[in-house]
């Protein structure tokens, strides 16, 4: 009996697989395609777990679990799960939210209010003690008001102690369920809201009440303010993978600047150095000599297809600060100052003017009109011989440098002195050789008018 069941079963499913691959199309594929949900881990089947229209609950184990996830998620790898909703539209978020959850969403929205949510967390150095449920209004392609709430890991360190704002941001999130409205939520109560779960906001202010007039202007070159508090974070250190957005961001967005009459007042180059930390970002206008001129390559295929660039140029500047300056060293966890009167000064621009090369630049005065990304520390051969563990540089971001013409003994002193001794010396020659001999009267030599010999025989 068990043996007949048995066989029938087997019967039943070979019938099956043989009418499903007689009448299925060679390149058929699944209704639910799970790959746009690989980021959080979730499959669609797992997704039937999580309700809609209900109250959003903030306790639940998922949201640091999704937080932690894009946390650790690379810009490429954002950029890839980006890709299959790119097509999509708030319609599909409000009306499948189901096919969509845990898909991952880009979107420009204003920032309306935060809140700080604490978690039960354990005390690991990596772990996520608290969020921000922040409150979003975004507009569809019709025009229409869209309503969200932003679940995010961190904030702009600008916005984090404020509760009511009007900022505009953007995110890349987890869509995670669509809820219903709060007591604490703005707009029509009848209306639910699209919640979303991502690791940050990009910040691109438009005026200054929470904001610098810097900020504001970087801002309108389309660059995410956001990134700067890394920067800052790791100001006076060697360049890191912290500072590759925002000086990549810097790079390729240096030729969108705007009018003259809108840019912020440049920042003297000594007050950076004196204050630099509060200075990150600000614009900075700097007239010098260029020791070094290097094309660097950029190796890092992500970073090439995502901003389009393959290479940069530094440059080297020691401008004349007339007056001592006075840095201090640590080694061995002592103190050293060291007093200098040349600075040496970093630039990278994403281009040199045109039909020049870098040994063109070098050597030349430069104009540099561009942004204060950071103070960085590099090693030199100098830096070694010496015992020293760094030199300190001001690293300046622009879009070119424009060359000016030099006074003579400031463009190449030596040559201009090697040149000015060999036209002394012909004109020495040519006056002692023309005119030197013609000068004065004639004189005739006393040696002319001497005998051979004396005769002394008559003073005998």
């Amino acid at each position: 009996m068990n043996r007949n069941n048995f066989s029938l079963a087997n019967f039943i499913i070979a019938t099956t697989w043989v009418a499903t691959t007689l009448h299925c199309p060679a390149n058929a594929k699944q209704v639910q395609d799970d790959r746009p949900r690989e980021l959080a881990g979730i499959s669609f089947s797992e997704s039937f777990r999580f309700q809609d229209d209900r109250e959003l609950d903030l306790d639940a184990k998922i949201i640091p679990r999704m937080l932690y996830r894009l946390r650790k998620s690379s810009p490429s790898t954002l950029k890839r799960f980006l890709d299959y909703s790119k097509t999509k539209t708030w319609n599909d978020v409000f009306e499948s939210t189901v096919d969509h959850r845990f898909w991952l969403f880009e979107f420009d929205a204003s920032l309306r209010k935060i809140e700080k949510i604490d978690i039960d967390a354990p005390n690991t150095p990596d772990a996520i003690k608290y969020f921000y449920r922040c409150q979003c209004l975004a507009t569809d392609a019709s025009g229409q008001p869209r309503r969200c709430i932003v679940l995010a890991r961190t904030l702009p360190r600008a916005l984090r102690d404020q509760t009511a704002v009007d900022e505009p941001i953007r995110f890349s999130g987890l869509l995670y369920c669509r809820t219903a409205q709060d007591v604490k939520d703005e707009g029509p109560s009848d209306q639910p809201l699209a919640v979303f779960i991502t690791d940050r906001l990009s910040w691109f202010p438009k005026q200054t009440k929470v904001a610098s007039d810097s900020e504001v202007a970087l801002a309108r070159r389309g660059i995410d303010v956001g990134q700067l508090d890394r920067v800052r974070a790791s100001n006076g250190r060697p360049l890191g993978r912290s500072d590759r957005e925002a000086f990549y961001q810097l790079l390729t967005s240096s030729d969108k600047q705007s009018p003259r009459d809108e840019q912020p007042a440049s920042i003297a180059l000594k007050s950076i150095i004196s204050k630099s930390s509060e200075h990150i970002g600000a614009r900075v206008t700097v007239l010098a000599h260029c020791r070094e001129c290097t094309r660097v390559e950029i190796q890092d295929p992500d970073i090439q297809q995502r901003y389009g660039v393959d290479h940069y140029f530094q440059l080297i500047l020691f401008p004349n600060f007339e007056q001592k300056i006075v840095l201090t060293e640590k080694q061995n966890g002592e103190s050293t100052k060291v007093t200098v009167d040349r600075y040496p000064v970093t630039v990278c621009c994403a281009r040199l003017p045109d039909s020049l090369n870098p040994e063109d630049v070098r050597k030349s005065l430069v104009s540099i009109d561009g942004t204060f990304f950071r103070i960085w520390k590099f090693q030199s051969e100098l830096n070694r011989r010496s015992n020293v563990t760094g030199t300190i540089s001001p690293l300046i971001i622009a879009d070119q440098p424009l060359l000016k013409e030099p006074p003579f003994w400031l463009n190449d002193l030596v040559t201009w002195v090697l040149w000015l001794g060999a036209a002394m010396i012909i004109s020495l020659y040519f006056y002692y050789r023309f005119f030197a001999g013609r000068s004065g009267p004639k004189t005739e030599s006393i040696l002319a008018t001497l005998p051979e010999k004396i005769d002394i025989s008559g003073l005998d």
